[in-house]
């Protein structure tokens, strides 16, 4: 995973690997259903069009079915809905539970809907939090983005990365662990694979 170093500083002219083109991506980004991350969403869909990134972009939006019917915001941008991460206890909210959810089952789906002759599944999926705006195209060749490496965002807070989480959980070699976050670029494939673990992983840190 590259993920010791920000996107700005990565982007370095990379040449295209393994016949992937960088017109062929996705933008995601999760959401819930209430008007703070509606205006989110707007922004971020709007950035996205005027930017010229390339494909379409996905809100992931976790809604239940308690407020879904009265919800007024389905029409705001092209949106997969689907029920929030209910929590590992009763009456539990954790929010960063959906993110990894909602990816993996927004990829289930994407995959699904691809094998009984959907559209085709993109070579590269952008993965953004909801309060960012895009401001150019990204292009996934420029993060040297193929199968098995990710580019991603750097975010030093995340101090748990290296201040005995990975002791607790028996994780080795530290090196390989980064402080990243908010942006990811996957291949379509690596998100497949790795969506499910990052929520079984979330789970684990949260249980």
């Amino acid at each position: 995973m590259a993920g010791g170093r920000d996107l700005k500083s990565m982007a370095g002219g990379h040449a295209l690997s393994a016949g992937l083109a960088d017109d062929s991506v996705h933008t995601i980004f999760s959401a819930e259903c209430n008007s703070i991350f509606d205006w989110h969403s707007i922004g971020l869909f709007e950035s996205h069009r005027a930017s010229g990134m390339a494909g379409g972009i996905t809100r992931l939006l976790a809604c239940g079915a308690d407020t879904l019917p009265s919800y007024r915001g389905l029409d705001i941008g092209p949106t997969f809905v689907h029920a929030p991460h209910l929590g590992l206890r009763p009456g539990e909210a954790y929010p960063a539970f959906n993110k990894p959810h909602s990816a993996a089952l927004w990829v289930r789906a994407r995959q699904a809907g691809a094998q009984a002759g959907g559209p085709a599944l993109e070579a590269f999926v952008v993965f953004v939090d909801a309060d960012m705006l895009l401001t150019r195209p990204v292009r996934p060749s420029e993060f040297g983005v193929v199968p098995g490496t990710v580019a991603a965002a750097t975010y030093d807070f995340l101090a748990g990365a290296s201040q005995g989480l990975a002791d607790a959980f028996g994780l080795f070699p530290k090196a390989h662990f980064a402080r990243v976050g908010g942006v990811h670029i996957f291949t379509f494939g690596d998100l497949a694979d790795v969506a499910p673990r990052w929520l079984a992983w979330t789970e684990a840190v949260r249980g």
